[in-house]
C-alpha cells in the first residue's frame, strides 16, 4: 500500500469503508491545517482538489473482495471516490490563481493583455 514506511499497518484491521473515511479525511484536515495557519485561499483550493474524483483503488478493491465476494458490481466506484469540491470554493480558487498569475507576468505583458 502507498505511503507506508515500516511500522504497523494501520488500517489492517480496520473495513474498507472506514479506511476509506480516513483517507479521504485528510482533505478536510489539511484544509483545517491551512485555515490555521492563514494560508490563501488559492492554496486551500490545491488541497480540495490535489486528487480530483480519483478512485481509492486499494480501499475500493478490498471492498469488493472482503464485503461482496469479489464481486465489484456488489460495490459502487462513485462511493470510492474523492468527492468533488463544492462549487463556490472552487471560483474563489480560480480568482486568487488568476490573480498569481498575473502578479509573475512582466509589467509590459501584463499591460497588453488588459483589454482596450
Amino acid at each position: 500500500m502507498e505511503n507506508q514506511v515500516g511500522g504497523e499497518n494501520r488500517h489492517i484491521n480496520l473495513s474498507p469503508s472506514v479506511s476509506l473515511l480516513i483517507i479521504i479525511g485528510h482533505v478536510k484536515d489539511g484544509i483545517e491545517l491551512a485555515k490555521e495557519y492563514n494560508l490563501p485561499t488559492s492554496i486551500h483550493a490545491f488541497i480540495q482538489q490535489h486528487h480530483g474524483t480519483t478512485l481509492v483503488e486499494w480501499f475500493y478493491h478490498q471492498a469488493c473482495t472482503k464485503e461482496q465476494g469479489g464481486d465489484q458490481a456488489a460495490i459502487s466506484e462513485e462511493q470510492y471516490r474523492y468527492p468533488r469540491p463544492q462549487a463556490a470554493q472552487q471560483r474563489g480558487g480560480d480568482r486568487d490563481a488568476g490573480r498569481l498569475r498575473r502578479k509573475r507576468l512582466p509589467r509590459h505583458a501584463r499591460a497588453d493583455s488588459q483589454p482596450r
